[in-house]
């Protein structure tokens, strides 16, 4: 019976037969009938390694000249390829002329042992190098006797090249050391000295001490205290490392910080700035637009012109939109209000907005919603129907002829809701993917005619993981692109507290003014621009007039003295000043009946709440849409 990994061998020298028995062989991979057949010294010689045979007879050879005793690991081949490690341990059989006859021997399976070699060589060789690549001195202080010792690169840390020198002047170098600690750090020094001495724990401290030179040099040292049995503190070991270079660089990295910042917050400022600025006469570019649109006066092609203007002045519109969002959230000023959201609903709501733009193009919007469940989720319901609105822009935007945008919202887990944007469009090559995020990265797009800043999706993303919440993309080039959000699910919803104000209406739904008296509105805003557009607008409205007052003050007399039917403020311009006339005006029992409409760039729920309370009955949105400003104040005056 064969022992498992083990062989027995036998060589006879003059017929070069070769004969093995156990089960070694078997390890290799080969049968009872193979090893039979391994019968020539020759067969043996081939399953060797070519790296070691010569060794192997080599050893052999000095067996045979000087009878020692053979000892010698080898590769076998196994019948699989590849090869195992073998140890064989031989002698030889002589006749009485001292002329071997036979070689016998065991063999066993070596692997397990050849890696355990392995790894311990490599093992001391990782050690020798970082013994040979340290540069930490190693010290050691004896409580006891109040002695110090310490290898040469404690000293050299310092200039010092000796023991000797930097103990001159000292008891030891223990005081010569201490005594070249900076002021302001020995006192943290001592207090965790004695830490370590009464409360038995380790030594890390970073401090300044000064070199040869009295320059001061950042040091680190750790150390461990040795005790005896009854708890006393009997020596103190340790390493010194020169961290100098590292403290010098993390000064730098946090000045470098520092100035980014400035850098980062006044450019946040520029952009918030100049976005009100261009806002406003962008703004006045679009009410014109959209006047124009109105005059029956205008050729056909004149119409296609207007057309073009407002399209132009929207976009870019989108673009300062996309660029001040973006610098909000690289500096952290973008604040965000979480609460639960039924996300049915905002997806809803996010699909009829879309929809003019998809039946444009002939794309076809399917939603799949699991009503089984309740899919509301923790997040900000304003961002939130901003991230939606970029995604289903996408799909319609970079998808084919009479394509489609699937929606499905659904429980992906009991902690998170799933809401999937899918589209059959052009779809994203895989080396593009990694550049998805990117700003400013259309990933070719900007050779086309379709319209884009390359800011959306990284502004999407942002805020998505700012609600808590995760976004991935799986896309195939030619065939389409699925976007999925997973956001934080809520066991309950919190019941909507009863608004008064209207959601955002549809821009493109037609609207008449039936009016069976005169009615006055009174606009309070201080930008003449906009002040005479709207001025312009009402112009043509039979029975309203448009009364402006160009400052705040000026609107809480007029409101006062005129009483309007209308109230028509811009919370866009200056928030503070708005809300201010809003609150004296409801003071006074005279003004405080008065409907108010007011101009936003969009407002979280708190906000609206926080408006209505305050009196406003319809929320605008900016620029200023025409259709939308008549349909609300159709509502407030029938």
């Amino acid at each position: 019976m064969g022992i498992d990994g083990f062989a027995f061998w036998q060589w006879h020298q003059a017929s070069q037969n070769f004969s093995i028995h156990g089960e070694l062989c078997k390890l290799a991979g080969y049968d009872f009938d193979e090893v039979q057949c391994l019968t020539q010294v020759n067969q043996v010689r081939g399953l060797f390694h070519p790296d070691d045979l010569e060794r192997s007879v080599a050893i052999i050879r000095h067996h045979a000249h000087h009878n020692t005793p053979i000892h010698l690991s080898f590769r076998l081949q196994r019948k699989t390829g590849g090869y195992m490690w073998v140890t064989t341990m031989a002698n030889s059989l002589r006749d009485d002329s001292g002329i071997i006859t036979d070689i016998v021997g065991v063999a066993f399976d070596a692997s397990a042992l050849h890696r355990t070699q392995e790894a311990l060589r490599t093992a001391e060789l990782r050690l020798q190098r970082i013994m040979n690549a340290c540069n930490d001195g190693i010290w050691e202080w004896d409580v006891i006797n109040d002695r110090m010792e310490c290898s040469d690169r404690v000293m050299q840390h310092l200039g010092f090249n000796s023991y000797d020198e930097i103990a001159l002047g000292a008891k030891n170098a223990l005081q010569g050391w201490t005594r070249r600690i900076h002021a302001e750090d020995y006192p943290g020094f001592r207090k965790a000295v004695r830490k370590t001495y009464e409360e038995q724990s380790t030594f890390d401290v970073a401090y300044r001490v000064a070199d040869r030179d009295g320059i001061y040099r950042w040091v680190r040292t750790r150390a461990v205290g040795g005790y005896d049995e009854l708890g006393q503190l009997m020596v103190i070991s340790g390493t010194n490392i020169d961290i100098t270079e590292i403290k010098l660089a993390q000064d730098r990295m946090e000045r470098a910080r520092d100035d980014a910042e400035s850098a980062n917050l006044s450019k946040s400022k520029f952009l918030s700035g100049m976005s009100q600025e261009l806002r406003t006469p962008m703004n006045a570019i679009l009410g014109y637009a959209q006047l124009f649109e109105f005059d029956t006066n205008l050729t056909s092609q004149q119409r296609t012109n207007v057309r073009e203007i407002r399209k132009a002045g929207e976009h870019l519109i989108q673009l300062i939109d996309d660029v001040l969002d973006l610098s909000k959230i690289e500096s952290g000023n973008v604040n965000l209000t979480l609460e639960p959201v039924n996300i049915p609903d905002i997806a809803r709501d996010c699909v009829a907005l879309s929809q003019p733009q998809s039946s444009a193009l002939g794309i076809s919007f399917n939603t799949e919603i699991d009503e089984s469940e309740d899919l509301i989720a923790l997040c900000d319901r304003v961002r939130l129907k901003q991230v939606l609105l970029n995604l289903f822009s996408n799909g319609i935007k970079y998808n084919r002829t009479a394509g489609w945008v699937n929606v499905k919202i659904f429980v992906l887990d009991e902690d998170q809701v799933c809401i999937s944007v899918e589209d059959n469009g052009y779809g994203i090559s895989e080396a593009k993917q990694a550049e998805l995020f990117q700003p400013f990265n259309r990933l070719g797009a900007e050779k086309t005619a379709i319209e884009g800043s390359g800011v959306g999706l990284v502004i999407t993303k942002s805020l998505v993981e700012m609600m808590g919440g995760t976004i991935s993309v799986y896309s195939q080039q030619d065939i389409g692109s699925c976007f999925e959000i997973h956001l934080p699910r809520c066991e309950s919803f919190a019941d909507d507290v009863s608004l008064s104000i209207d959601s955002i209406i549809d821009e493109n739904k037609t609207f008449s003014l039936d009016l069976q008296s005169p009615k006055k509105i009174l606009f309070i805003e201080d930008s003449a621009a906009n002040a005479r557009l709207m001025s312009k607008l009402f112009h043509h409205i039979n029975n309203l007039a448009l009364e402006v007052a160009d400052e705040p003050l000026l609107g809480v007399y007029k409101a006062r003295t005129e009483k309007p039917d209308v109230l028509l403020l811009d919370l866009a311009e200056n928030e503070s000043d708005t809300l201010e006339v809003i609150k004296i005006l409801n003071s006074d029992s005279d003004t405080k009946s008065i409907p108010k409409l007011a101009f936003v760039n969009g407002a979280s729920r708190a906000q609206e709440q926080k408006l209505a309370e305050l009196g406003i009955v319809s929320l605008l949105s900016k620029p200023i849409n025409i259709g939308q400003l008549m349909n609300a104040l159709q509502r407030v005056l029938k």
